[in-house]
């Protein structure tokens, strides 16, 4: 998965507008030498500037609900990294330091083998 790049994006989006204010004579011409954008024409019952138009709001709707998602991807993100921090260094971390300081001396003891591991986990990432 990639982006999206506005300045392809705006490019595209300007190579319609050109196409769409085409003067009909040259549009029919168009239509008789592009064999693809004849077909595609005939397929979907409209004159090309017509089906310009339409590519061109679908491609400006695609746009916008991908920076809209794009957005509220980002705050996803920026709160995951707060919860995760405040996570990681308030809430288990002060947790952690303070059973390690209660352990018990006996290292082979399995909960005291459990809470080192999980201390080296938390510090570790």
């Amino acid at each position: 998965m990639h982006g999206i790049s506005k300045s392809k994006h705006k490019h595209l989006i300007d190579a319609l507008l050109q196409l769409k204010n085409l003067s009909p004579a040259t549009e029919n011409e168009l239509n008789e030498t592009e064999g693809v954008l004849h077909d595609k024409v005939e397929r979907e019952g409209e004159r090309a500037s017509d089906l310009t138009a339409t590519l061109t709001e679908e491609l400006e709707e695609l746009y916008l609900t991908y920076n809209i998602t794009l957005q509220s991807l980002g705050i996803i993100i920026k709160n995951y990294d707060e919860l995760y921090k405040f996570i990681k260094t308030e809430y288990v971390g002060k947790r952690l330091k303070a059973l390690k300081k209660n352990m018990p001396a006996d290292k082979e003891h399995i909960d005291s083998k459990s809470l080192r591991d999980n201390i080296h986990t938390v510090y570790g990432t």
